[in-house]
Protein backbone atom coordinates (compact mmCIF):
# COMPACT_ATOMS: atom_id res chain seq x y z
CA UNK A 1 0.00 0.00 0.00
CA UNK A 2 2.98 2.45 0.67
CA UNK A 3 4.39 1.85 -2.99
CA UNK A 4 1.38 2.46 -4.11
CA UNK A 5 0.83 5.95 -2.07
CA UNK A 6 3.77 7.61 -3.33
CA UNK A 7 3.52 6.54 -7.37
CA UNK A 8 -0.14 8.13 -6.83
CA UNK A 9 1.18 11.22 -6.84
CA UNK A 10 -1.33 14.00 -6.17
CA UNK A 11 -4.48 11.28 -6.84
CA UNK A 12 -7.06 12.12 -4.02
CA UNK A 13 -6.97 10.12 -1.44
CA UNK A 14 -10.30 7.92 0.30
CA UNK A 15 -9.03 6.22 3.46
CA UNK A 16 -11.22 3.37 4.68
CA UNK A 17 -9.23 1.08 6.80
CA UNK A 18 -10.16 -2.90 6.16
CA UNK A 19 -10.66 -5.79 8.37
CA UNK A 20 -6.88 -6.89 8.49
CA UNK A 21 -5.28 -3.16 8.68
CA UNK A 22 -7.78 -2.42 11.70
CA UNK A 23 -6.33 -5.29 13.66
CA UNK A 24 -3.19 -4.77 13.29
CA UNK A 25 -3.22 -1.12 14.31
CA UNK A 26 -5.66 -2.36 17.50
CA UNK A 27 -2.85 -4.53 18.27
CA UNK A 28 0.09 -3.03 17.72
CA UNK A 29 1.01 0.32 18.62
CA UNK A 30 4.42 0.21 16.33
CA UNK A 31 2.27 -1.00 13.46
CA UNK A 32 -0.20 1.91 14.36
CA UNK A 33 3.10 4.30 14.63
CA UNK A 34 4.01 3.17 11.68
CA UNK A 35 0.97 3.43 8.99
CA UNK A 36 0.34 7.07 10.88
CA UNK A 37 4.30 8.26 9.35
CA UNK A 38 3.31 7.01 6.37
CA UNK A 39 -0.39 8.76 6.42
CA UNK A 40 0.70 12.18 7.46
CA UNK A 41 2.91 12.70 4.63
CA UNK A 42 -0.26 12.45 2.66
CA UNK A 43 -2.77 14.24 4.33
CA UNK A 44 -2.77 17.18 2.27
CA UNK A 45 -4.47 14.66 -0.13
CA UNK A 46 -7.29 13.59 1.80
CA UNK A 47 -10.59 13.87 0.14
CA UNK A 48 -12.24 11.54 2.63
CA UNK A 49 -11.89 9.66 6.19
CA UNK A 50 -14.06 6.83 7.27
CA UNK A 51 -14.08 4.42 10.38
CA UNK A 52 -16.85 2.93 11.79
CA UNK A 53 -14.40 1.23 14.62
CA UNK A 54 -14.18 2.96 17.95
CA UNK A 55 -10.61 1.64 18.70
CA UNK A 56 -9.56 3.91 15.87
CA UNK A 57 -10.99 6.87 17.06
CA UNK A 58 -7.62 7.99 18.52
CA UNK A 59 -5.43 6.76 15.61
CA UNK A 60 -7.42 9.38 13.18
CA UNK A 61 -8.15 12.14 15.71
CA UNK A 62 -4.07 12.21 15.93
CA UNK A 63 -3.74 11.98 12.31
CA UNK A 64 -5.88 14.86 11.60
CA UNK A 65 -4.61 17.60 14.11
CA UNK A 66 -2.22 18.18 10.26
CA UNK A 67 -4.38 20.08 7.88
CA UNK A 68 -6.19 18.77 5.00
CA UNK A 69 -7.03 21.09 2.87
CA UNK A 70 -8.85 18.98 0.77
CA UNK A 71 -10.51 17.04 2.48
CA UNK A 72 -14.19 16.58 1.99
CA UNK A 73 -15.86 13.97 4.30
CA UNK A 74 -14.82 13.10 8.09
CA UNK A 75 -16.82 10.08 9.63
CA UNK A 76 -15.84 8.71 12.45
CA UNK A 77 -16.83 6.92 15.53
CA UNK A 78 -15.65 7.00 19.48
CA UNK A 79 -16.67 5.45 22.63
CA UNK A 80 -15.71 8.35 24.37
CA UNK A 81 -19.05 9.67 25.69
CA UNK A 82 -19.66 12.70 24.61
CA UNK A 83 -15.98 13.38 23.96
CA UNK A 84 -15.64 16.68 21.91
CA UNK A 85 -12.96 16.59 19.35
CA UNK A 86 -11.11 20.13 18.37
CA UNK A 87 -10.46 21.78 21.73
CA UNK A 88 -7.73 24.02 22.35
CA UNK A 89 -5.73 21.04 23.89
CA UNK A 90 -6.21 18.40 21.08
CA UNK A 91 -6.95 20.88 17.97
CA UNK A 92 -8.21 20.01 14.77
CA UNK A 93 -5.83 20.95 11.23
CA UNK A 94 -7.70 23.57 9.37
CA UNK A 95 -10.46 21.92 6.91
CA UNK A 96 -11.17 24.75 3.84
CA UNK A 97 -13.67 22.16 1.68
CA UNK A 98 -14.65 20.18 4.33
CA UNK A 99 -18.51 19.57 3.47
CA UNK A 100 -19.89 16.48 5.64
CA UNK A 101 -19.49 15.01 8.95
CA UNK A 102 -20.80 12.18 10.78
CA UNK A 103 -19.60 11.84 14.36
CA UNK A 104 -20.97 9.20 16.26
CA UNK A 105 -20.09 9.55 20.30
CA UNK A 106 -18.50 12.61 20.06
CA UNK A 107 -19.49 16.63 18.81
CA UNK A 108 -16.75 18.66 17.00
CA UNK A 109 -15.86 21.98 19.21
CA UNK A 110 -18.18 24.99 17.93
CA UNK A 111 -14.74 26.97 17.80
CA UNK A 112 -13.59 24.67 14.97
CA UNK A 113 -13.58 27.19 11.65
CA UNK A 114 -14.01 25.17 9.66
CA UNK A 115 -17.98 24.37 10.27
CA UNK A 116 -18.85 27.79 8.83
CA UNK A 117 -18.77 25.55 5.66
CA UNK A 118 -20.58 22.12 6.51
CA UNK A 119 -23.27 21.19 4.12
CA UNK A 120 -24.14 17.72 6.27
CA UNK A 121 -23.59 17.54 9.74
CA UNK A 122 -24.41 13.94 11.47
CA UNK A 123 -24.62 13.69 15.51
CA UNK A 124 -25.38 10.15 16.49
CA UNK A 125 -25.44 9.06 20.08
CA UNK A 126 -24.69 12.14 21.75
CA UNK A 127 -24.64 11.91 25.76
CA UNK A 128 -23.08 12.82 28.67
CA UNK A 129 -22.20 16.31 30.23
CA UNK A 130 -23.37 19.31 28.31
CA UNK A 131 -22.35 18.11 24.78
CA UNK A 132 -22.00 21.72 22.65
CA UNK A 133 -25.01 20.81 20.60
CA UNK A 134 -26.52 24.28 19.92
CA UNK A 135 -23.42 25.85 19.72
CA UNK A 136 -21.86 23.91 16.92
CA UNK A 137 -25.60 24.71 15.08
CA UNK A 138 -24.92 28.11 15.83
CA UNK A 139 -21.39 27.56 13.86
CA UNK A 140 -23.22 25.95 10.61
CA UNK A 141 -25.09 28.26 9.04
CA UNK A 142 -24.45 26.57 5.59
CA UNK A 143 -25.75 23.44 6.62
CA UNK A 144 -28.39 22.27 4.24
CA UNK A 145 -28.97 18.41 5.72
CA UNK A 146 -28.98 17.61 9.77
CA UNK A 147 -29.69 14.71 12.01
CA UNK A 148 -29.08 14.10 15.20
CA UNK A 149 -29.61 11.13 17.88
CA UNK A 150 -28.78 11.66 21.52
CA UNK A 151 -29.63 9.21 24.00
CA UNK A 152 -29.72 10.18 28.00
CA UNK A 153 -28.71 13.89 27.50
CA UNK A 154 -31.21 16.25 29.15
CA UNK A 155 -32.90 19.12 28.45
CA UNK A 156 -30.72 20.47 31.94
CA UNK A 157 -27.73 20.36 29.47
CA UNK A 158 -28.72 22.82 27.23
CA UNK A 159 -27.09 26.25 27.58
CA UNK A 160 -28.71 29.52 27.73
CA UNK A 161 -27.11 30.86 24.31
CA UNK A 162 -27.51 30.80 21.49
CA UNK A 163 -30.98 31.76 22.08
CA UNK A 164 -31.39 31.46 18.38
CA UNK A 165 -29.91 29.56 15.36
CA UNK A 166 -30.70 30.16 12.14
CA UNK A 167 -30.67 27.48 9.70
CA UNK A 168 -31.38 29.44 6.61
CA UNK A 169 -30.56 26.80 4.10
CA UNK A 170 -31.37 23.55 4.97
CA UNK A 171 -33.56 21.31 3.23
CA UNK A 172 -33.50 17.94 5.50
CA UNK A 173 -33.89 17.33 9.51
CA UNK A 174 -33.68 14.66 11.26
CA UNK A 175 -33.76 14.52 15.38
CA UNK A 176 -33.87 11.87 17.35
CA UNK A 177 -33.96 13.44 20.96
CA UNK A 178 -34.26 11.70 24.47
CA UNK A 179 -37.35 13.52 25.67
CA UNK A 180 -40.18 15.87 25.44
CA UNK A 181 -38.58 19.18 27.39
CA UNK A 182 -35.17 18.63 25.12
CA UNK A 183 -37.02 18.76 22.07
CA UNK A 184 -39.17 21.98 22.87
CA UNK A 185 -36.27 23.64 24.19
CA UNK A 186 -34.53 22.78 21.00
CA UNK A 187 -37.20 23.35 18.86
CA UNK A 188 -38.06 27.23 20.30
CA UNK A 189 -34.00 27.74 19.32
CA UNK A 190 -34.07 26.47 15.52
CA UNK A 191 -35.12 29.19 12.72
CA UNK A 192 -35.66 27.02 9.68
CA UNK A 193 -37.68 28.19 7.04
CA UNK A 194 -37.11 26.34 3.90
CA UNK A 195 -36.93 22.75 5.15
CA UNK A 196 -38.37 19.92 2.60
CA UNK A 197 -37.99 17.09 4.88
CA UNK A 198 -38.44 16.52 8.30
CA UNK A 199 -38.48 14.20 10.80
CA UNK A 200 -38.45 14.70 14.45
CA UNK A 201 -38.49 11.49 17.21
CA UNK A 202 -38.95 11.67 20.80
CA UNK A 203 -37.81 8.87 22.57
CA UNK A 204 -39.23 9.56 26.11
CA UNK A 205 -42.73 10.51 26.86
CA UNK A 206 -44.05 13.33 24.97
CA UNK A 207 -46.85 14.69 26.62
CA UNK A 208 -47.42 15.60 30.54
CA UNK A 209 -50.53 16.36 32.05
CA UNK A 210 -50.89 19.62 31.73
CA UNK A 211 -48.64 20.02 28.51
CA UNK A 212 -51.38 19.21 25.65
CA UNK A 213 -50.52 22.83 23.93
CA UNK A 214 -47.15 21.58 23.17
CA UNK A 215 -48.85 19.51 20.60
CA UNK A 216 -49.21 22.96 18.31
CA UNK A 217 -45.32 23.80 19.16
CA UNK A 218 -44.48 20.52 17.33
CA UNK A 219 -46.94 21.03 14.39
CA UNK A 220 -45.84 24.35 13.54
CA UNK A 221 -41.52 23.42 13.76
CA UNK A 222 -42.26 20.76 11.46
CA UNK A 223 -44.55 22.41 9.66
CA UNK A 224 -42.50 25.65 9.57
CA UNK A 225 -43.30 29.02 7.38
CA UNK A 226 -42.90 27.19 3.87
CA UNK A 227 -46.24 25.07 4.07
CA UNK A 228 -47.99 28.25 5.60
CA UNK A 229 -47.33 30.51 3.33
CA UNK A 230 -48.71 27.52 0.48
CA UNK A 231 -44.57 27.39 -1.16
CA UNK A 232 -44.60 23.63 -0.90
CA UNK A 233 -46.94 21.34 -2.50
CA UNK A 234 -49.34 19.82 -0.07
CA UNK A 235 -49.39 16.00 0.66
CA UNK A 236 -51.42 13.51 -1.41
CA UNK A 237 -51.76 11.06 1.52
CA UNK A 238 -50.39 10.70 5.34
CA UNK A 239 -50.00 7.84 7.51
CA UNK A 240 -51.22 7.76 11.65
CA UNK A 241 -50.13 4.83 13.23
CA UNK A 242 -51.16 3.88 16.72
CA UNK A 243 -48.85 1.43 18.49
CA UNK A 244 -50.19 0.00 21.70
CA UNK A 245 -48.04 -2.65 23.51
CA UNK A 246 -45.58 -2.94 24.46
CA UNK A 247 -45.53 0.97 24.83
CA UNK A 248 -47.98 3.47 23.26
CA UNK A 249 -46.17 5.12 20.14
CA UNK A 250 -47.59 7.53 18.14
CA UNK A 251 -46.37 9.10 14.78
CA UNK A 252 -47.63 10.94 11.47
CA UNK A 253 -45.94 10.44 8.41
CA UNK A 254 -46.33 11.96 5.15
CA UNK A 255 -43.90 12.01 2.09
CA UNK A 256 -41.95 15.36 3.42
CA UNK A 257 -42.68 15.26 7.11
CA UNK A 258 -42.50 12.58 10.18
CA UNK A 259 -43.69 13.22 14.04
CA UNK A 260 -42.99 10.14 16.14
CA UNK A 261 -43.32 9.80 20.22
CA UNK A 262 -44.39 7.97 23.03
CA UNK A 263 -47.49 8.94 25.62
CA UNK A 264 -49.11 7.62 28.49
CA UNK A 265 -52.12 5.76 28.18
CA UNK A 266 -54.72 8.39 28.71
CA UNK A 267 -57.93 9.77 27.10
CA UNK A 268 -56.33 12.90 27.40
CA UNK A 269 -53.20 11.75 25.21
CA UNK A 270 -55.25 10.31 22.46
CA UNK A 271 -57.47 13.77 22.05
CA UNK A 272 -53.87 15.62 21.84
CA UNK A 273 -52.97 13.14 19.37
CA UNK A 274 -56.23 13.84 17.15
CA UNK A 275 -55.86 17.64 17.48
CA UNK A 276 -51.94 17.24 16.39
CA UNK A 277 -52.74 15.05 13.26
CA UNK A 278 -55.70 17.36 12.54
CA UNK A 279 -53.43 20.49 12.46
CA UNK A 280 -51.25 18.69 10.24
CA UNK A 281 -54.10 17.42 8.37
CA UNK A 282 -55.34 21.38 7.57
CA UNK A 283 -51.93 23.05 6.92
CA UNK A 284 -50.98 19.54 3.78
CA UNK A 285 -54.44 20.38 2.40
CA UNK A 286 -56.47 17.41 3.74
CA UNK A 287 -54.58 14.12 2.23
CA UNK A 288 -56.19 10.87 2.37
CA UNK A 289 -55.18 9.68 5.42
CA UNK A 290 -54.21 5.84 6.82
CA UNK A 291 -54.39 4.79 9.89
CA UNK A 292 -52.07 1.94 11.22
CA UNK A 293 -53.21 0.25 14.39
CA UNK A 294 -50.41 -2.30 15.77
CA UNK A 295 -51.36 -4.53 18.50
CA UNK A 296 -54.16 -3.28 19.62
CA UNK A 297 -55.87 -4.01 23.51
CA UNK A 298 -58.22 -2.84 25.84
CA UNK A 299 -61.82 -1.77 24.10
CA UNK A 300 -61.30 2.00 26.40
CA UNK A 301 -57.17 2.13 25.50
CA UNK A 302 -58.92 1.49 21.84
CA UNK A 303 -61.16 3.93 21.76
CA UNK A 304 -59.45 6.40 23.14
CA UNK A 305 -56.81 6.87 20.51
CA UNK A 306 -58.90 5.64 17.44
CA UNK A 307 -62.42 7.28 18.31
CA UNK A 308 -61.27 10.71 17.83
CA UNK A 309 -60.46 10.06 14.35
CA UNK A 310 -64.16 8.58 13.36
CA UNK A 311 -65.60 11.66 11.37
CA UNK A 312 -62.02 11.98 9.73
CA UNK A 313 -61.31 11.40 5.76
CA UNK A 314 -59.75 8.20 7.36
CA UNK A 315 -58.82 5.95 3.77
CA UNK A 316 -57.96 3.12 4.68
CA UNK A 317 -57.03 1.31 8.23
CA UNK A 318 -54.28 -1.77 8.68
CA UNK A 319 -54.69 -3.56 11.85
CA UNK A 320 -51.53 -5.07 13.46
CA UNK A 321 -52.91 -7.83 15.73
CA UNK A 322 -49.90 -9.51 16.57
CA UNK A 323 -52.37 -12.60 17.47
CA UNK A 324 -54.60 -10.24 19.81
CA UNK A 325 -58.33 -10.25 19.34
CA UNK A 326 -59.51 -7.75 16.56
CA UNK A 327 -63.29 -7.17 17.69
CA UNK A 328 -62.04 -4.22 20.23
CA UNK A 329 -60.77 -2.15 16.92
CA UNK A 330 -63.44 -3.90 14.43
CA UNK A 331 -66.27 -2.54 17.29
CA UNK A 332 -64.68 0.89 17.04
CA UNK A 333 -64.63 1.09 12.92
CA UNK A 334 -68.47 -0.34 12.93
CA UNK A 335 -70.40 0.63 15.78
CA UNK A 336 -70.78 0.05 19.39
CA UNK A 337 -73.33 -2.88 18.52
CA UNK A 338 -70.84 -4.97 17.13
CA UNK A 339 -70.74 -6.51 20.38
CA UNK A 340 -74.10 -8.03 19.94
CA UNK A 341 -75.11 -10.63 17.06
CA UNK A 342 -76.52 -9.03 14.10
CA UNK A 343 -80.09 -10.73 14.81
CA UNK A 344 -80.95 -9.01 18.50
CA UNK A 345 -79.66 -5.69 16.80
CA UNK A 346 -82.52 -3.06 17.43
CA UNK A 347 -84.21 -0.87 14.84
CA UNK A 348 -82.47 2.31 16.63
CA UNK A 349 -79.12 0.77 15.96
CA UNK A 350 -79.47 0.94 12.11
CA UNK A 351 -81.37 3.85 11.97
CA UNK A 352 -79.16 6.27 12.67
CA UNK A 353 -78.21 9.80 11.53
CA UNK A 354 -76.13 11.09 8.89
CA UNK A 355 -72.60 11.57 10.60
CA UNK A 356 -73.43 9.53 13.53
CA UNK A 357 -71.83 6.51 11.72
CA UNK A 358 -67.31 6.33 11.98
CA UNK A 359 -65.31 5.72 9.60
CA UNK A 360 -67.89 6.85 6.62
CA UNK A 361 -64.96 7.81 4.44
CA UNK A 362 -63.63 4.44 4.72
CA UNK A 363 -62.59 2.42 1.83
CA UNK A 364 -59.65 -0.27 2.50
CA UNK A 365 -59.37 -2.39 5.65
CA UNK A 366 -56.67 -4.76 6.61
CA UNK A 367 -56.41 -7.38 9.37
CA UNK A 368 -53.10 -9.22 9.45
CA UNK A 369 -52.19 -11.58 12.23
CA UNK A 370 -54.95 -12.50 14.41
CA UNK A 371 -57.93 -15.03 14.98
CA UNK A 372 -61.16 -14.06 13.05
CA UNK A 373 -64.39 -14.96 13.03
CA UNK A 374 -66.07 -14.01 9.34
CA UNK A 375 -69.02 -13.14 10.54
CA UNK A 376 -67.58 -10.17 12.48
CA UNK A 377 -66.98 -9.30 9.16
CA UNK A 378 -70.28 -9.17 7.67
CA UNK A 379 -71.61 -7.43 10.81
CA UNK A 380 -69.82 -4.61 9.77
CA UNK A 381 -72.39 -4.11 7.29
CA UNK A 382 -75.61 -5.49 8.37
CA UNK A 383 -75.51 -3.01 11.36
CA UNK A 384 -75.43 0.08 9.23
CA UNK A 385 -76.74 -1.68 6.30
CA UNK A 386 -80.27 0.08 6.38
CA UNK A 387 -78.42 3.44 6.20
CA UNK A 388 -76.31 2.40 3.45
CA UNK A 389 -79.18 1.94 1.19
CA UNK A 390 -81.70 4.30 2.37
CA UNK A 391 -78.99 6.72 1.45
CA UNK A 392 -77.13 5.16 -1.76
CA UNK A 393 -74.18 5.50 0.27
CA UNK A 394 -70.82 3.22 -0.63
CA UNK A 395 -68.60 2.61 2.43
CA UNK A 396 -65.86 -0.54 2.88
CA UNK A 397 -64.97 -1.98 -0.80
CA UNK A 398 -61.87 -4.11 0.07
CA UNK A 399 -61.42 -5.90 3.09
CA UNK A 400 -57.82 -8.11 3.00
CA UNK A 401 -57.18 -11.03 5.51
CA UNK A 402 -53.41 -11.62 6.01
CA UNK A 403 -51.42 -14.47 7.93
CA UNK A 404 -55.27 -15.08 9.97
CA UNK A 405 -56.96 -18.24 11.53
CA UNK A 406 -60.52 -18.09 10.16
CA UNK A 407 -62.34 -19.49 13.00
CA UNK A 408 -66.19 -21.30 13.12
CA UNK A 409 -68.81 -19.52 12.17
CA UNK A 410 -69.19 -18.59 8.90
CA UNK A 411 -67.04 -20.55 5.98
CA UNK A 412 -65.11 -18.19 3.51
CA UNK A 413 -67.23 -18.81 0.59
CA UNK A 414 -70.25 -17.62 2.30
CA UNK A 415 -67.98 -14.77 3.69
CA UNK A 416 -66.85 -14.02 -0.07
CA UNK A 417 -70.19 -14.75 -1.72
CA UNK A 418 -72.57 -12.11 1.01
CA UNK A 419 -69.68 -9.26 0.76
CA UNK A 420 -69.38 -9.34 -2.78
CA UNK A 421 -73.41 -8.83 -2.92
CA UNK A 422 -72.62 -5.47 -1.43
CA UNK A 423 -69.82 -4.75 -3.87
CA UNK A 424 -67.09 -5.72 -1.03
CA UNK A 425 -64.38 -7.71 -2.22
CA UNK A 426 -62.51 -10.32 0.46
CA UNK A 427 -58.83 -11.16 -0.30
CA UNK A 428 -57.53 -13.76 1.64
CA UNK A 429 -53.60 -14.59 1.77
CA UNK A 430 -51.61 -16.81 4.12
CA UNK A 431 -54.55 -17.87 6.51
CA UNK A 432 -55.47 -20.71 7.91
CA UNK A 433 -59.35 -21.66 7.20
CA UNK A 434 -60.83 -23.62 9.79
CA UNK A 435 -64.20 -21.72 9.19
CA UNK A 436 -64.93 -24.58 6.60
CA UNK A 437 -66.27 -27.11 9.25
CA UNK A 438 -69.12 -24.99 9.61
CA UNK A 439 -72.64 -26.29 7.39
CA UNK A 440 -73.43 -23.80 5.14
CA UNK A 441 -77.05 -24.06 5.56
CA UNK A 442 -76.35 -23.13 9.52
CA UNK A 443 -74.96 -20.10 7.91
CA UNK A 444 -77.94 -17.34 8.78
Amino acid sequence: MFAWLERSRSTPLCIFLTGTQQENIVASETKAKKLRQKLRKHVARFRTVRSDNPKLYSFFKSLLEHSAPALETLSLTSTQSGSTIGSHDKPLGYFSRMQNLHATGWIPSPELLWLSGLKELVLNLLRGRNPPVLQVLSSCPCLERLTIRTTNMSADELPAIPTRIDLPHLREMDLSLASHRLALQMIHRLEIPLCDQACLVISETLLQANDVDAVSDYTDFLLGPRVAANTQLPATEATATIRFTPSKQLSYDTVHRRLWFNVPDSQEEGTAFHEMVRGFQTAMGQPKLKINVVNPVTSPSVQWFLGPFTSENVQSIVIYCSREPARPILSEIGSHSMAVPCESISSSDVTRQAGEWPFESLRSLVIRDTSLNLRELTWLFEIREEYLLARSKRWLEHISLVNCRLLKGISKAAAVEQLAAIGVTLSVFGCIDLSSEVEEGNLK
